[in-house]
């Protein structure tokens, strides 16, 4: 375990000047999947060096079980795995899983190109760093303020109209050419994006129900490693190919109202 940690800790410490050195040689969108592919890599190689039985590595497991080791196999664990796999496999999870995906394309596009999208049409990168800013102010205050609102109309509405909201300010990025629509934008999207994010974790119990909420909430927690990885690359490649954002946000902002209505239909699906 002491080896594999430090492992980790040498490639913590390597990467910030692994990248340097790959964005030097490669585009960034480039770099940036490379080191994704190396992380996924290591993090294979690493993790069997970590022990988990404790006579694999001479260690008596009396230490830390006083009272005798647990089964690590209890019968219960067989009802469990059974009732995961069966959300997991459901028509109501994966519409969940791919309406997640599609509405944080929104988030990683914008979050990732909007800096440079306001230098590309002329506002200062200054702007679109403000309006960053912005989008992060407006997120917290919204999800203290969400909690009400969402009692009042239900979660998955209020989940599923932040959703929808999040993709069509997405939409209509491109039509703004002004600092003051520009952070009303930001101002919209940071709403919805808090509105939205507040309700993940509730919303997963409201569609899954309590006997494994927080084993449903990692599985469909991958969507967002997905658009993550894909939506900021997608977005940058595009802009590669047709020289403007446009596209990029039109598609992202479409990607986002197919999902929230994704959303929609998995919350009627009983």
């Amino acid at each position: 375990t002491g080896i594999a940690t430090a492992g980790l800790g040498i490639g913590m410490v390597a990467m910030s000047p692994a990248a340097s050195a790959l964005i030097g040689v490669l585009e960034w969108r480039y770099a940036f999947l490379v080191l994704v592919v190396a992380a996924t890599v290591a993090v294979a190689l690493v993790t069997p060096l970590f022990a988990d039985d404790p006579a694999s590595s001479d260690t008596d497991p009396g230490d830390e079980f006083p009272d005798g080791v647990p089964d690590r196999n209890p019968p219960e664990w067989n009802a469990y795995r059974r009732e995961l796999v069966a959300v997991a496999i459901s028509r109501q999870f994966l519409l969940v899983m791919t309406g997640w995906v599609l509405v944080y394309a929104t988030l990683y596009a914008v979050l990732v190109h909007i800096v440079p999208y306001t230098g590309d049409i002329g506002l200062g990168e200054e702007t679109g760093a403000v309006a960053l800013a912005t989008i992060g102010g407006t997120t917290a205050v919204a999800r203290i303020g969400i909690g009400g609102l969402a009692d009042r109309f239900g979660r998955v509405r209020t989940f599923v109209a932040c959703s929808g909201v999040m993709g069509a300010a997405t939409l209509s990025l491109p039509l703004v050419g002004s600092p003051l629509g520009l952070y009303g934008f930001a101002v919209v999207f940071g709403i919805a994006y808090g509105g939205n994010g507040a309700l993940l974790s509730p919303l997963t119990v409201d569609l899954f129900g309590t006997a494994n909420p927080n084993a449903i909430f990692g599985l469909v927690s991958m969507s967002f490693a997905v658009s993550g990885l894909l939506a900021p690359w997608a977005a940058g490649l595009t802009y590669d190919l047709a020289g403007t954002y446009t596209p990029a946000f039109v598609g992202a902002g479409i990607a986002g109202l197919l999902g929230a209505g994704l959303l929609a239909i998995a919350g009627a699906v009983t």
